[in-house]
């Protein structure tokens, strides 16, 4: 959840197609913006820059269980957010 915070803060005043994007634009993109795919790439690079490193097993794991996790959310709330969102923006 903290890291939707960086993503709609860093396209506060972006635009898309002349218009700023609205605070529920901002949610929807922070929501489903990737994420899994780089907490799995840095606990890589942290095993093969440093090498051998002490409780690697759990922070691997705990990294995985967290992105599983991120999968089923993500997973359930698709359709009902999606479905959400067009209605709100129907008429934009």
């Amino acid at each position: 959840m903290l890291r939707m915070l960086p993503v709609m803060f860093s396209l506060l005043g972006a635009k898309l197609d002349g218009n700023k994007l609205d605070l529920s634009t901002l949610a929807f993109i922070a929501w489903f913006g990737p994420r899994g795919i780089a907490s799995i790439l840095y606990v890589l690079i942290v095993a093969h820059e440093v090498g051998e490193v002490s409780g690697f097993e759990t922070l691997y794991a705990t990294v995985m269980v967290t992105v599983f996790l991120s999968i089923i959310a993500h997973g359930l709330t698709a359709q009902p957010l999606t479905n959400w969102y067009g209605k709100s923006h129907k008429d934009n």
